[in-house]
């Protein structure tokens, strides 16, 4: 069976976490050939192979056309305007007829139809991230398409450990909706809004269920791995408070809020006579924690 392994981590540790736990299950099925999406992640297993490809999102030739004008330009603002009003059309029409439409994939620089390309395979899985939303509309319609693309060929669908939504417009609500609709089985990671869109799709839980986290299936490394690690940053197993902040253009932190995250963390620390230890998960230039605690050491004086 050759199973396309779809995912949305590229500097997450989590979101990579994710990947590597589902892929090392999925390998083990017997006869399977995984193709998973370019990852910075490295397989050692003969059965897994790493292909790169890029689902086109409606809008994306406007959007391409503009990005080589000077940004001063007028003319830039309105074709990046038309691009994204466009995008939204697609993800309205799509989603109120529950149409496939005929999206392209872009494989090694090469443009195809979807649809055509995914022939090559028997399977797809989406495996657990956060970035079916509109905050992320190309993820979104990346796996939508997919999802679409997959179902139109009476193929298995699965997604595992998937957070959905928060969404904003409705036109990107009925688009992942209908998506969902045509999958076999979708697990989701929290029990709220995620299940809430699974359930207003009319999937009932014969098709869907709460599986948590992918990465919770991962074996914790050893403190023999994790002691050497702790000494570098001058910490004592027991003896310090892990922190994680996140500020990104999709969860903006004001400097107030800032301050406030800062005075709480370092009456935490005084109160239990502990250091704070910033643990980064995403460390993309958009959204790093690194710079993110930086901010943070900053607010705290320290």
């Amino acid at each position: 069976m050759k199973i396309l392994v779809d995912h949305g981590a590229y500097e997450n540790f989590g979101d990579l976490a994710m990947l590597e736990a589902a892929v090392e299950r999925l390998r083990r099925i017997d006869g399977a050939e995984l193709h998973v999406q370019v990852s910075p992640l490295g397989w050692p297993w003969g059965n897994v192979r790493s292909v790169e490809y890029d689902v086109l999102t409606p809008g994306w030739l406007l959007k391409r056309v503009a990005r080589t004008m000077d940004p001063a330009q007028p003319i830039r603002r309105r074709l990046e305007e038309a691009g994204t009003a466009w995008r939204g059309q697609v993800f309205d029409r799509l989603g109120r007829t529950a149409s496939a439409g005929i999206p392209l994939v872009r494989v090694n620089g090469r443009r195809r139809l979807l649809s055509r390309w995914c022939q090559d395979y028997d399977a797809l899985f989406i495996a657990g991230g956060g970035d079916m939303n509109d905050i992320f509309p190309d993820a979104l319609w990346r796996c939508c398409a997919l999802i679409n693309a997959f179902a139109a060929q009476h193929k298995l669908v699965i997604l595992s450990g998937q957070q959905l939504g928060p969404m904003r417009h409705g036109a990107s609500l009925r688009l992942l909706q209908a998506a969902l609709r045509r999958t076999t089985f979708v697990g989701v990671r929290e029990p709220t809004e995620s299940l809430e869109i699974c359930t207003e799709a009319g999937l009932d839980y014969t098709r869907m269920a709460m599986t948590g986290d992918d990465s919770l299936g991962i074996e914790a490394a050893g403190l023999e791995a994790v002691e050497p690690l702790l000494a570098r940053s001058g910490m004592t197993p027991g003896r310090f408070i892990a922190v994680n902040v996140r500020i990104g253009d999709y969860v903006a932190v004001s400097a107030q809020q800032l301050r406030d995250i800062a005075a709480l963390f370092g009456r935490l620390a005084r109160d239990n006579g502990m250091l704070l230890l910033a643990v980064p998960i995403s460390v993309a230039d958009g959204d790093s924690d690194v710079a993110a605690a930086e901010q943070l050491r900053r607010q705290a004086g320290c």
